[in-house]
């Protein structure tokens, strides 16, 4: 099998302040919405959103121009591993996904040298049912929405939308479309 590593600030982990005892931390961060609290000197969830949306970016951009191949020698089925954290692997498959932030918060973490793999399906887009089961991920905390999704995931090509999803079809203004019928 052949693949690149990318490595990239992007996908470090999330910084933990070190000044707070374990105890502490714990019992502060579970009294707030746990995407949007930030350690004192740490991150967020939301901050590593906002650095995985960059890093996504990046990579689409890389792939679509071989940046990971040698020159002359593009393989459409070539592989890519990215190296990261548990709670930094969910923020990336929400940003990739269009998950919810309930969604993101119902999913649970790999284990330690576990793997996710989005691999690319018959269309070109990339879904989680080309390698893994229903089972493994709804054992990840994958809803039954989710699922729909993937198997969507697995023949849609780029560019399409699901409009039977909420999380990839309709855009930000397509329920203002009905309320206009409605009046």
């Amino acid at each position: 099998m052949e693949f690149s590593l990318l490595i990239i600030l992007y996908v470090s982990k999330k910084e933990f302040s070190r000044q707070r005892k374990d105890a502490d931390r714990k019992s502060y961060s579970c009294s707030l919405w746990p995407l949007l609290y930030r350690f004192p000197n740490g991150e967020s969830a939301a901050d590593v959103y906002d650095r995985i949306t960059g890093f996504r970016e990046t990579l689409r951009a890389d792939i679509d121009i071989g940046r990971f191949q040698p020159p002359g020698e593009r393989n459409p089925n070539m592989n890519l591993v990215i190296v990261s954290h548990g709670l930094t692997l969910r923020v990336f498959l929400m940003r990739w996904y269009k998950w919810t932030v309930e969604q993101f918060e119902g999913l649970n973490n790999l284990g330690n040298g576990d793997m996710i793999v989005m691999e690319k399906g018959y269309g070109g887009r990339y879904s989680l049912l080309m390698h893994h089961t229903e089972e493994e991920l709804r054992n990840f905390g994958l809803t039954e929405e989710m699922l729909i999704d993937q198997e969507w995931q697995k023949i849609a090509k780029p560019g399409e939308l699901n409009y039977d999803c909420l999380i990839t079809g309709p855009s930000f203004f397509t329920h203002f479309e009905d309320e206009d019928n409605e009046t």
